[in-house]
This record gives structure tokens, sequence and C-alpha cells, in this order.
């Protein structure tokens, strides 16, 4: 089984007010990006790797084994451009967010193992632990339980066939999802949860930052 992992880094950040895109904020003498790309470049189990980015910012991307895409208007026209640059004999691909940089070895493997019929596809996840609250400009409007709710996160693995299915009705159909599973749920398919780390953090405002710079240098 051939796995192809799909990085998105296509993003500005402006949420994260920084004078340039946030995977490209340097840590510890590297970018954001290039601690997540080292991530799938140590794991074993995966044979290709596609960063989906503006074309600007090409050239940080050194790696001569790794394959660039350009990045679309949105998240899934991005990953959609990274599907479509993936090998022909791929079975499997995991699509990770570029400044999800704290993915443990651990996670990423148990999501790919998970991965497998009767499910098309499983995603990293963990239970929602704050009180949640449906809000309106800044009144609360009421309290949501939060029994059997989950933040999802990536990686979000599937088998690479179905996925691209899946991208092209949401396509044809004018769909806008706001994370893969998503685009699977629509197309019908089964996706598996597997509990992920809650440290598995997206890095989007400037507080972010400080969970990352304090782990130690590689």
């Amino acid at each position: 089984m051939k796995i192809a992992a799909v990085i998105t880094a296509g993003g500005s950040g402006l949420r994260m007010q920084a004078s340039v895109p946030k995977q490209f904020i340097p840590v510890h003498g590297t970018t954001i990006l290039e601690k997540t790309i080292a991530i799938f470049q140590q794991a074993p189990m995966i044979d290709e790797i596609i960063v989906v980015l503006p074309e600007a910012h090409f050239e940080q991307i050194s790696h001569a084994q790794i394959k660039t895409a350009i990045g679309g208007s949105t998240r899934q026209a991005s990953v959609y451009h990274g599907l479509q640059k993936c090998s022909a004999d791929i079975d499997v691909v995991v699509v990770h967010d570029g400044v999800r940089c704290m993915l443990s070895q651990a996670d990423l493997a148990n999501v790919i193992q998970a991965c497998q019929p009767p499910f098309d596809g499983a995603v990293l996840a963990h239970p929602v632990r704050d009180t949640i609250k449906q809000v309106q400009g800044d009144t609360i409007v009421k309290t949501i339980s939060r029994e059997n709710v989950w933040a999802m996160q990536t990686p979000q693995v599937f088998f690479y066939a179905k996925l691209k299915q899946a991208y092209e009705k949401a396509q044809h159909e004018n769909l806008q999802s706001t994370d893969d599973a998503q685009v699977m749920e629509y197309a019908g398919g089964k996706i598996k949860v597997v509990q992920g780390l809650a440290t598995n953090i997206k890095v989007t405002y400037p507080e972010d930052l400080a969970m990352i710079t304090e782990q130690k240098k590689e």
C-alpha cells in the first residue's frame, strides 16, 4: 500500500498578524511549515509528500523529493490541487494542515492504521472539553450539549480514489467545506474517529506560538 501526504500551506494567516504568512514564521531556526514537513519525512509509512502553497513561496521548499502544488482560493481548492499531484499508484492519502507542527508520530501512525474497511477514512480529533455556546454578535443564544461533540484535527486519512471522487462531487455541486471529512460525509462516506493529543494545535493566533516555541529544538 502506497501512502501520500498532502500538506496544505496556502493560507495568508491574517489572524496571526505577522509580516509573513504564518506557515513561514521562523521557530528554532526553521519555519513552522518545515517543522511540519519533517514529521512526514521521518514517518516510514509515507511514500510521497505534496506541499500545497502559494507559487511565490515555492523556492522555500528546497527538498528535491517533495512535490509542490499551487494553493487555491479556498482550502477545499488547495486540497484538490494537491490530490491531482499524487502519483497514479497511491492508495491512501493523508491530508494535514501545514501549521500543525506538533503532530506526534504515534498519532500519525494510529490514524493511518485506522483507515481500513469498512471505513472510507479516519480522522484525528479530541472530545470538546469546554461548555459550548451558540453566540450571535456578543450575546449568548443557547448552550449546546458537548456530549458526543468532538473537535476535528488533522491529519485526516482516506482511500485516495474515494476522496478524489468526493472532492469532484463537491466541486460539481458547489459544496463549500471546512475539512476533508465534511467532503467525504457529503459523498456518503463512513469515517472513523481516532482520539489524538490535544497538543496537536493549528497555529492560528499569536498566543499559539508560545506552545511551539517551548518545544526543544530537534
